[in-house]
């Protein structure tokens, strides 16, 4: 897996980083795992300022695990059509739809979070577009059922 990460330090006149380039952004790669440790200097008017930071990629797993049943019951246990295992997601549009096709439900939340308490005992289908650490854009889909 490579993971791209992008330093911004903010708006500044000038910029010099550990590697001696001047841009206003610095992109690290996961490529290259013995460097962890980045600096950079920046001016605005008379003012100068450095900072330092290190980046330690340990775990890059992408995981996402979706229920295939959820009982909102008010009960408290599984009431709610949420991930059972979200790893390595950072952007997350969940569709959710009754067996004719139509939308009953959408959501940018990464918890889904959406409680079926107005909807009938059954099937519903969802899909899931995401964007994960690496910036790869995917989709996945399926079905979950809705038991009282």
């Amino acid at each position: 897996m490579h993971l791209l990460i992008e330093l911004t330090p903010g708006t500044f006149t000038s910029y010099k980083w550990q590697d001696s380039s001047t841009t206003s952004t610095f992109t690290i790669s996961s490529a290259n795992p013995s460097i962890n440790t980045y600096w950079v200097r920046v001016t605005s008017n008379t003012c100068i300022g450095t900072d330092v930071v290190t980046i330690n990629i340990n775990d890059c797993d992408i995981d996402l695990e979706i229920p295939n049943v959820f009982t909102p019951n008010g009960d408290g246990i599984n009431d709610v059509f949420t991930p059972g295992k979200r790893k390595g997601i950072l952007k997350m549009n969940t569709s959710i739809f009754n067996r004719w096709g139509k939308l009953i439900y959408e959501t940018n939340d990464l918890q889904i979070a959406w409680e079926g308490k107005d909807f009938a005992d059954g099937v519903y289908y969802w899909l899931i577009n995401y964007t994960d650490i690496t910036g790869k854009a995917s989709s996945i889909n399926g079905s979950t059922t809705i038991i009282r």
